[in-house]
């Protein structure tokens, strides 16, 4: 039970948080009120509720580690294998502006062809969880993707991957989901199909195969050549664009080589 009714004076009892309007809304027995008009302190009061309630009912799906030791994301060389099978102009451009910028896969594909200046090399980029836009410098390796794909002339006035077929309710750029699919093709063509579990599914869904490669590995990649190149967490978490520093030290991937290394480096010359 969600405290909303309570908190905003009325009789307890079953609330509900729903979309209308485009305003959200919080109704209960006999309440219906606009979050929009709750201070500071009740948002903050039913905040607390909502994430303590999730808590309970999912306890035991939190915190449980997804991949242990295996690597989310791609080596250098892996990425450039599956990009070799990837021959869809618009799929090959947001999978290296995730692999080169760090974009999730739903910025790559809403990129607007006026946000890209390139007298400046600058990319404005919407992020997916923040309402921010980010400038993104078009460094030599995207640039020359870029300037390839807009001679193509693909894109149109208002979108760089527009989508090909066009209707009402469909998105006006290439569909998230399709860029997926697409990409989990040139992985099994690439031959990384590497399975690390099952879902869990809560509904009557089969569970299906989680692999360790996805769009999000060329995200993961970026992050952690970031940290690796440059030493500076605090730098990787602002081109990462994450709220947290410890966001970003999941992304980062250490393997067992650099480990033993660095072990052996520390106590090299020490003796007992």
């Amino acid at each position: 039970m969600l405290c909303s009714a309570r908190l905003l004076g009325h009789r307890t009892g079953h609330a509900a948080v729903k979309l209308k309007a485009r305003k959200w809304v919080v109704a209960g027995p006999g309440a219906t009120m606009e979050l929009g008009v709750l201070k500071k302190h009740e948002l903050e009061a039913l905040r607390a509720e909502i994430l303590a309630e999730l808590k309970r009912r999912y306890k035991k799906s939190c915190g449980m580690p997804k991949y242990g030791g295996l690597n989310k994301g791609l080596l250098p060389s892996e990425f450039a294998l599956v990009l070799s099978f990837v021959r869809h102009p618009k799929a090959r451009l947001a999978f290296v502006y995730q692999r080169f910028l760090g974009l999730r896969i739903g910025e790559a594909c809403r990129v607007r062809t006026p946000d890209l200046d390139l007298g400046q090399r600058r990319l404005w980029v919407q992020s997916a969880k923040g309402s921010v836009p980010t400038s993104f410098y078009l460094h030599d390796e995207v640039y020359a993707e870029t300037l390839a794909y807009l001679r193509l002339g693909l894109h149109d006035e208002e979108w760089l991957l527009p989508a090909e077929h066009r209707s009402h309710g469909r998105l006006p750029h290439i569909s998230p989901d399709w860029a997926r699919n697409y990409y989990r093709g040139a992985v099994d063509a690439a031959g990384l199909t590497m399975v690390y579990g099952m879902s869990e599914e809560r509904t009557s869904k089969p569970p299906r195969r989680l692999l360790r490669v996805s769009t999000h590995s060329n995200r993961y990649l970026f992050i952690t050549q970031v940290y690796k190149t440059t030493h500076d967490l605090l730098l990787t978490q602002r081109l990462a664009r994450h709220r947290s520093v410890k966001n970003t030290q999941g992304y980062v991937f250490l393997d067992q080589e650099e480990i033993d290394r660095a072990l052996v480096g520390t106590f090299a010359r020490e003796t007992i």
